[in-house]
């Protein structure tokens, strides 16, 4: 419980400061509109005004209109345009591709381990409901393990696909968790 507490209050710091953030990024472009407009009010002949709604629409700088009206244009820039964003963003993945394998080869093993042993869990703790005469709790503990068992199933027919495409270096068996391990050590 302490540890869920703290998880709790870190989460929530965490949200405070990006909020506190977000304000803080929005009064200072609300500032930086109201400047513009000012200089475009003392342009002959006045330019257009910006509201806040326009400035949000533009996600990417190639589609910020009044950038052409800047010392350079940076719009035709091959960083500005979106084939040109594309290959950057494949190229920085392939750049990460070998460690997002390795990450992964071991996310998988662990996404079965975790599977294996949580239906080991709550197996025994069904049959201890039994023994200890709680057919009720017993019943329930039944239930919600064949529910996990049925999306553990389809889980492991789409890592069993994934195991035989060409390049796959993973593996799909089960591990030992650490849980497992002290129990193992103890004996």
């Amino acid at each position: 419980m302490a540890g869920q507490r703290r998880y709790q209050r870190a989460l929530d710091d965490l949200e405070g400061l990006i909020i506190a953030r977000m304000f803080e990024l929005y009064k200072a472009v609300k500032a930086a509109i109201e400047r513009y407009n000012a200089a475009a009010d003392a342009m002959t002949p006045p330019k257009d005004h910006l509201s806040w709604e326009q400035v949000v629409e533009y996600t990417f700088l190639a589609d910020f209109d009044l950038l052409c009206e800047g010392r350079e244009d940076i719009r035709g820039e091959p960083w500005a345009l979106p084939s040109g964003r594309a290959a950057m963003d494949q190229h920085y993945k392939l750049l990460r591709a070998d460690e997002e394998i390795k990450r992964l080869n071991i996310e998988i093993r662990r996404f079965v381990t975790y599977m294996v042993d949580e239906e080991a869990f709550l197996l025994h703790h069904e049959e201890r409901l039994v023994a200890e005469s709680k057919p009720g709790l017993a019943h329930q503990v039944g239930r919600h393990r064949m529910e996990c068992a049925r999306f553990n199933v389809l889980h492991m027919v789409s890592l069993g696909k994934l195991s035989t495409e060409k390049g796959f270096t993973g593996s799909i068996s089960p591990g030992v968790s650490v849980a497992m391990w002290r129990c193992i050590q103890c004996r």
